[in-house]
């Protein structure tokens, strides 16, 4: 009986020592990775964002008819869930920013398109890091996956909407 309490002690401190040396771990790799310093620049990024990323996401819903009611309810998501306090503001710029969206130049869509292409690489850039990831991928299937994030991110997140607000709907 003894011997089994002695076991039971060991077994518990030698818990306690790995758990101690566990979070050591974990608050030195958060201290080298800076952990808080890209999770704040990716924070500050999304936000700056926020407003070009909804405008090619509802240009690319506003393209296929399917989709065209899901474009408000899309805006009154993001409003509510990222900026509550300040909705209606927010609401007012994003109209006038989608409204001027269709008046845009060949220019214009280009260069929305190379921002939202660079902030995609600057997630993906900052999630490599976060993980360690050590082997770059080739430029060219970067840009494919970039690419693919754009333009079937949209059509997605509009089925997702579609078939949420569908069965929502029905009467179970």
């Amino acid at each position: 009986m003894a011997d089994n309490k002695s076991s039971n002690k060991l077994h518990f401190t030698t818990r306690i020592s790995m758990t101690f040396a566990y979070f050591r771990y974990l608050f030195q790799r958060i201290n080298h990775d800076r952990l808080t310093v890209t999770a704040g620049s990716m924070a500050y990024v999304t936000l700056l964002s926020l407003v070009p990323l909804i405008t090619v996401v509802l240009s690319a819903l506003s393209s296929f008819p399917v989709f065209q009611g899901l474009g408000e309810v899309l805006q009154n998501f993001v409003i509510e869930n990222f900026v509550p306090a300040a909705g209606e503001v927010v609401k007012t710029y994003l109209n006038q920013f989608v409204a001027n969206a269709g008046k845009m130049t060949a220019v214009g869509i280009g260069a929305l398109f190379v921002v939202a292409m660079m902030l995609i690489s600057s997630i993906d850039t900052a999630l490599n890091y976060i993980w360690r990831v050590s082997e770059k991928r080739r430029p060219v299937i970067s840009f494919s996956i970039y690419w693919m994030v754009l333009t079937l991110g949209p059509i997605l997140v509009g089925s997702s909407l579609a078939v949420s607000s569908y069965l929502g709907s029905l009467n179970i």
